[in-house]
């Protein structure tokens, strides 16, 4: 069983139940996510698989990376990831050139997925912290969306750090836990997953079991 795998999110669609309900659903690819190094505690004083799983973009990579490619047979571009080992499993249940894929999930089961959302780029406060906007008449000129006042009297006369302001906006990390499996097609590697995931489309996503609803194994 693998701890975690990287899919390519390819957009949203909907699938009907038996009685017509509507299900939104994520739709994600999964390429062949193979091992490429064991770390032990003996070694890397930690546990943990890293993993490589292939995509469209070619890298240029050191000599390191070369020879851990090399030992693996994997392409040159790939994307690396590591996850950690839980206590009740051994290092030896693994080995370099594993590959897993949907197989690792159940339909009905609860997962993790882990994404970056759409970057806004710099927005301002209404945007980005829902803040509401000024009048639109009596007077006020040129201030209809600005922040408004953001600093205090005389005593401390300053702006306190982590003030909500202007700024980047999105392309953050962010996991949404405990969302369903509801169908897996193994011949196409495919996963359809009730409900939104952070994103755009094409974008690569972190699967795993859920933490919060442990499966029965």
């Amino acid at each position: 069983m693998a701890l975690e795998i990287i899919g390519e999110k390819c957009g949203m669609t909907r699938l009907y139940s038996d009685s017509g309900a509507s299900i939104p659903v994520t739709v994600i690819h999964v390429k062949p996510n193979k091992v490429t190094q064991v770390k032990t505690m003996e070694c890397d004083l930690y546990r943990a698989l890293q993993m490589a799983v292939s995509t469209d973009k070619t890298k240029k990579n050191n000599k390191a990376l070369q020879g851990i490619y090399a030992k693996a047979s994997v392409d040159n571009g790939c994307e690396l990831y590591e996850c950690r080992f839980p206590d009740t499993q051994e290092e030896s249940e693994y080995k370099v050139g594993d590959t897993f894929g949907v197989d690792v999930f159940q339909v009905g089961e609860k997962i993790d997925v882990t994404g970056h959302t759409k970057g806004k780029g710099f927005q301002g406060g209404i945007k980005r912290w829902n803040f509401s906007s000024q009048d639109n008449s009596h007077g006020n000129s040129l201030s209809h969306r600005s922040n408004g006042s953001i600093g205090q009297c005389q005593d401390p006369g300053k702006v306190w750090k982590g003030k909500k302001m202007s700024g980047h906006m999105g392309h953050e990390q962010a996991t949404i836990q405990g969302l369903e499996v509801v169908k897996i097609d193994s011949d196409k590697q495919v996963l359809l997953i009730k409900g939104g995931v952070p994103g755009a489309t094409g974008s690569l996503l972190r699967l795993r079991h859920a933490v919060k609803f442990p499966l029965a194994r």
